[in-house]
């Protein structure tokens, strides 16, 4: 099973910024090490609206689910090095990686 993974890096909710969302599909126009908009529909609007960015840092194969339990933690910090530290800086884990 593949996993994709997005470092939270703006967020109108700011304890959100520097989280990780996880997707069973990749996003579109996402690209690897590439900042992108968030979208989520504003239902008075009744349209999409940007509530943020987000860096795609790929994806990662998991045999099943107690594989992607067991190493999800160590797959999310192996991505994270694997982004620019610009990233790293403005989502404010730069830090935690060097711990």
């Amino acid at each position: 099973m593949r996993k994709h993974f997005y470092l939270i890096t703006e967020h109108n909710d700011e304890s959100r910024v520097g989280g990780i969302s996880i997707t069973d599909s990749r996003l579109s126009r996402a690209s690897k090490n590439d900042e992108t908009p968030i979208h989520q529909i504003d239902h008075e609007q009744e349209d999409f609206v940007v509530v943020g960015k987000q860096v795609a840092l790929g994806y990662v194969d998991f045999d099943d689910e107690d594989d992607y339990e067991n190493r999800v933690s160590d797959a999310i910090k192996d991505k994270l090095t694997e982004i620019d530290t610009e990233w790293l800086e403005k989502a404010g884990v730069a830090e935690v990686l060097e711990a």
